[in-house]
């Protein structure tokens, strides 16, 4: 997974989807907590993949279930594109080491053969869509999806 500046996200293609994650539960609104970018392709195996450029998340909500859930969200989405995996590049590093312990409990696999950078440290992981957890029913989930040339509103209301 990559991180990008904000003109970087403005100049993706149109085929990229921005989604922001905001939370609220009964102690209060923790606003803006998670972002992710993803692509479609249909390249891949059966039904196409969905590649996860971007999953971020804060620390105010990890390791409460809202990271499972917006997989979770993320899954549903490639399932109405038809696609049948979704793809996550990781790279590892001092912050984002529990990315990798989070992506295998959910589902995902190791995936060599997917690799798109084969600096140190650096991985791709692979889930059937069907292999992803289902949305808790317990929460409600405010999300939204965004193209990369309407960032600059999104960002500036953030």
């Amino acid at each position: 997974m990559i991180r990008r500046s904000l003109i970087d996200i403005q100049a993706l293609p149109s085929d990229y989807s921005i989604w922001a994650l905001s939370v609220t539960d009964r102690f209060g609104d923790y606003g803006l907590v998670g972002a992710a970018i993803v692509r479609p392709t249909t390249d891949g195996p059966a039904g196409g993949q969905l590649w996860l450029d971007t999953f971020l998340m804060s620390c105010r909500a990890l390791g409460r279930g809202i990271e499972t859930a917006f997989m979770a969200k993320l899954a549903d989405f490639a399932r109405q594109q038809g696609l049948s995996q979704v793809v996550a590049p990781y790279m590892s590093g001092p912050r984002n080491a529990q990315v990798k312990a989070f992506l295998q409990e959910i589902g995902f696999r190791a995936a060599p053969e997917l690799a798109v950078d084969h600096a140190l440290g650096s991985e791709t992981f692979v889930a059937a869509v069907t292999a992803l957890p289902s949305y808790p029913s317990h929460m409600t989930l405010s999300s939204s999806a965004s193209a990369p040339q309407d960032m600059e509103k999104e960002a500036m209301s953030c």
